[in-house]
């Protein structure tokens, strides 16, 4: 099975509007597949800073199609286009083997992280 981690803008470059709106697609999405075997995580920018570091990712929205166990991934980046109809697509590619799948070497480094207020960010220094 797949694991899919979908990266979101960090807070600070979004708005809780934004973001509640990527959450609902990806919860539709979670829904629509729980027969299928993938899985679901969503973190923002900066999360998991090693493996976006690693994989060269620096544009968000993206999505991450990982099979731990034969130790593939594949990214789909977005250009204002995070949309169910893409997402749906791409998952069904990943599991038709349809997807270029590349190798990463060692952990992806995926941690537990802070769990979000459901605000926009507000900056206390002001």
């Amino acid at each position: 099975g797949y694991c899919i981690i979908s990266l979101f803008p960090h807070i600070m470059k979004s708005s809780a509007q934004e973001r509640n709106n990527f959450i609902r697609t990806i919860h539709n999405l979670a829904f629509d597949c729980k027969s299928k075997p993938v899985h679901f995580v969503w973190a923002q920018e900066g999360d998991f800073h090693k493996m976006e570091e690693n994989l060269k990712i620096n544009k968000y929205p993206v999505i991450i199609g990982v099979d731990f166990k034969k130790k593939l991934f594949s990214i789909k980046k977005f250009n204002n286009d995070f949309d169910y109809k893409i997402l749906d697509d791409y998952i069904n590619n990943l599991l038709e083997g349809k997807e270029n799948m590349m190798n990463y070497a060692g952990g992806l480094d995926i941690s537990e992280t802070k769990k979000w207020d459901r605000k926009d960010y507000m900056n206390e220094d002001l």
